[in-house]
């Protein structure tokens, strides 16, 4: 099962291996589309994942969520299952640098 409820954000790797969502209320849940198996998940402190991406080469997820009144972006290393980074924004939409170092 994808997750409990509707999904608020669907991505695939740029590489094609994994795919990553969000949903209200859930962990960020991720799998390796090669192997078919669920790979791990995200759990994001309390937050409503909007928005998930990968980086360009893939080895970073970023999770946008909500905890109203405040929006934060979290950074993970995929390869490492790691939270990178937590920084409190307030915008809607984000993006990597197309080289990925932003």
């Amino acid at each position: 099962q994808l997750h409990e409820k509707q999904a608020s954000g669907v991505v695939v790797s740029p590489d094609g291996e994994w795919v990553a969502s969000g949903a209200s209320g859930g962990p960020v849940k991720l799998w390796n589309l090669r192997t078919s198996q669920t790979g791990w998940q995200l759990h994001v402190g309390g937050t409503d994942p909007v928005i998930v991406k990968f980086s360009p080469d893939g080895r970073l997820l970023a999770v946008l969520g909500s905890f109203l009144p405040e929006r934060h972006l979290q950074v993970w290393d995929i390869q490492r299952q790691h939270l990178l980074q937590r920084i409190e924004v307030y915008c809607y939409q984000f993006d990597f640098s197309p080289d990925g170092n932003q």
